[in-house]
């Protein structure tokens, strides 16, 4: 198909990208729909969605997790890592982690994460932040 426009649906880190394709290309687009990207949406910012799956993160595999992520964040993780480290936060995306799906087999590029989840969460903060001058809490 040759298509000239296009309507986007993004979910979560996907959420991320749509809001960022329409930024860089608006004309090309007939619409985006970006469902609950993490950090964007009224949730906190991404330190309160980290810190809120760390919270809901078996307390004797927290250390581990942010090991795993700050090694893949400096650019030192391994491949073999990456599923380690989103399984033992998997359960945490789940209402009731005691009893959340397998999680689903997992290849990335430890680089390729890093500097997209760099990328993606750079002015989230500001975001939060002025959204909640403008909403404060009750």
């Amino acid at each position: 198909m040759n298509w000239s426009r296009a309507l986007i649906v993004g979910h979560s880190w996907g959420g991320h990208l749509a809001l960022r394709l329409v930024a860089a290309l608006p004309r090309r687009l007939l619409g985006v729909l970006a469902v609950d990207p993490p950090g964007v949406v009224g949730d906190g910012g991404m330190a309160a969605f980290e810190a809120e799956m760390l919270a809901r993160t078996p307390q004797d595999r927290r250390e581990r997790a942010h090991e795993l992520d700050a090694r893949a964040m400096a650019g030192k993780g391994t491949p073999e890592e990456v599923p380690e480290s989103m399984g033992i936060v998997w359960p945490a995306y789940f209402a009731d982690p005691d009893n959340a799906p397998p999680m689903p087999p997992l290849r990335m590029s430890v680089p390729a994460y890093s500097g997209i989840l760099a990328e993606v969460t750079t002015g989230l903060e500001e975001v939060a932040e002025a959204r909640r001058a403008r909403h404060p809490s009750p």
